[in-house]
């Protein structure tokens, strides 16, 4: 497996069209993220996945934060405590609110 050039605790997203897919980089080549749309719209938990299948071989890109509340192990330690939550919606609990709050403490998505 090649190295991966993430740290641990890194927010990823992932652009598909007409929405972007998050995660939380957990180390060893492996992603864990709220896989609603990651399985065709169809409500699903969060999960541990690799990084291959997170990305269907997309561009990962970073999100930066100015003042994470949380870092590192820390951030997966919190996404650990939610696996195999499976209260995904669109509009107020999605992907990108679960990273969100895993690094700020705070749910938010764009």
């Amino acid at each position: 497996m090649a190295k991966v050039p993430f740290s641990i605790g890194t927010h990823l997203v992932v652009k598909h069209l007409g929405y972007t897919h998050h995660g939380i980089y957990a180390g060893r080549g492996r992603v864990i993220h709220y896989s609603g749309f990651a399985h065709f719209f169809k409500k699903q938990p969060i999960e541990m996945t690799s990084i291959e299948k997170f990305s269907h071989g997309k561009k990962i890109i970073i999100r930066h934060y100015e003042h994470p509340r949380f870092r590192g192990r820390s951030v997966v330690r919190r996404m650990r405590l939610r696996m195999h939550e499976n209260n995904y919606h669109l509009i107020i609990n999605n992907c990108e609110h679960l990273c969100s709050w895993a690094i700020t403490g705070i749910e938010s998505s764009q």
